[in-house]
């Protein structure tokens, strides 16, 4: 037997292949991001290529608005007032302005947005994932 997957489908294949080898012959894991643990670096070297993307294939400055706009959300986040825009904005579930850590929340929010859209920036429409334009991330700088 061999195994496929992809994304976290491929992560399980090669967590399998590894915890399992008798089981099977081999595995084909595929865009499986398996070695994204804390304190290792891989997240800053994602993040940078999310950047690179928003930085070479959005509009002019869009880079640098990404990052201010994370800076906004930060200092945002040191305040009450702060946290009860995002409250409001993002239609919270669950009340934030007493929330110390809603800051962080947003700002993974807001980086897993981006994230998506830079693996997604196809020069084609998609919906496989959720329905986007041709260059999602031109699209976002737009905005």
């Amino acid at each position: 037997t061999v195994t496929f997957g992809g994304s976290y489908g491929g992560m399980l294949v090669a967590w399998f292949r590894q915890k399992y080898p008798q089981t099977h012959a081999g595995g084909i894991a595929g865009s499986a991001p398996v070695d994204f643990y804390p304190n290792t670096g891989v997240q800053e070297r994602f993040w940078n290529a999310t950047m690179h993307t928003f930085t070479k294939f959005g509009t002019s400055g869009c880079g640098e608005a990404v990052n201010s706009g994370l800076a906004r959300v930060a200092n945002l986040s040191l305040t009450a007032k702060g946290r009860l825009l995002f409250e409001q904005q993002l239609h919270s579930c669950l009340p934030l302005h007493n929330e110390t850590t809603a800051g962080a929340k947003v700002d993974l929010f807001i980086r897993g947005v981006l994230a998506s859209l830079a693996m997604l920036d196809y020069p084609v429409a998609t919906d496989f994932v959720v329905p986007l334009p041709a260059n999602p991330v031109q699209h976002a700088c737009e905005a």
